[in-house]
């Protein structure tokens, strides 16, 4: 056998996690925090009364917390389809290849993983697994400074060739509102 850590050791160091799910907040999101909500909430607690208050009220509250957090007055929640086609025709050729070519190998590996259903009576009774896509399922995909087409193509490919019927995705809005051109573009591809 072959020992990494002591009982000891493992007790002050891999077992130690009273702060793991409750970590100390810096002192700029602390301030952030007493900002948003008028007291310096764990951001658990921050997405839980951010969610309670979207349950409550709706896309009023998307845009109320849309204008807190992100500075940005939405008019809608949606981007029309035209503006999304315009986006992607707006890309550079090369980048819209990219983004093609990434989805082509993104769909065709996924194809080639399919889970079936399946059932046994050969191990002491009838025994299996029922495989189902979801109705309907949500991608995040990371915007702003920053925007990641590839977390789109990577999470509603294989949500679609796995037989998901309506995917819904979301992304922060540009300074102006705006969904990043790119991410429209992988929308439009995927």
């Amino acid at each position: 056998m072959i020992t990494i850590y002591t009982t000891d050791e493992a007790r002050q160091t891999i077992l130690r996690r009273e702060g793991a799910l409750s970590p100390e907040l810096s002192a700029p999101l602390r301030a952030r925090m007493i900002a948003l909500f008028g007291e310096a909430l764990a951001p658990g607690a921050a997405v839980a009364r951010i969610l309670a208050d979207v349950r409550t009220r709706g896309d009023a509250a998307l845009r109320d917390w849309t204008q807190r957090l992100d500075g940005v007055t939405l008019t809608r929640l949606d981007v029309p389809a035209e503006d999304i086609r315009a986006a992607a025709a707006s890309l550079p050729a090369d980048l819209r290849q990219s983004l093609q070519l990434a989805a082509d190998r993104i769909r065709a590996f996924h194809t080639l993983q399919p889970v079936h259903s399946w059932t046994t009576a050969t191990l002491g009774g009838r025994l299996g697994q029922r495989v189902a896509p979801l109705r309907r399922v949500g991608v995040y995909v990371p915007g702003g400074t920053a925007p990641l087409p590839s977390s789109l193509l990577m999470s509603a490919i294989p949500a679609q060739v796995a037989g998901v019927a309506e995917i819904v995705v979301v992304t922060p809005p540009g300074g102006a509102g705006r969904v990043p051109p790119v991410i429209l573009a992988a929308a439009a591809t995927a």
